[in-house]
């Protein structure tokens, strides 16, 4: 498969090989290091902060609007599926359970 070439755009992405040797340098450096400690990285948890704040000012989220930030993927579509159920049982209440359909 091309990837290189931008066959399997889904899957692979190639942002050209100036980007990757930055990339590498860049994970190389942090291999050991685990991302999802803000409390440990102080960097980490002010990156975050204002992803979220870009975020929210994309959105025009209301003053006291709050966010946070996934890992991607699976967690990402868990916590919007929580989020909407959250908001949904505030302001439209329903007898039982209701059903998710995919």
């Amino acid at each position: 498969m091309k990837w290189r070439d931008g066959r399997a755009s889904v899957y692979v992405f190639h942002p050209g090989d100036d980007v990757l040797e930055v990339a590498h340098g860049a994970y190389g450096a942090f291999i050991s290091e685990n991302g999802l400690g803000p409390a440990a990285f102080p960097s980490l948890k002010r990156m975050e902060a204002e992803v979220v704040e870009m975020a929210l000012d994309l959105q025009r989220a209301p003053i006291g609007a709050a966010g946070s930030m996934t890992s991607g993927g699976t967690e990402s579509i868990l916590m919007a599926m929580k989020a909407c159920r959250d908001w949904s049982r505030e302001r439209h209440p329903v007898k039982g359970r209701p059903t998710v359909v995919v």
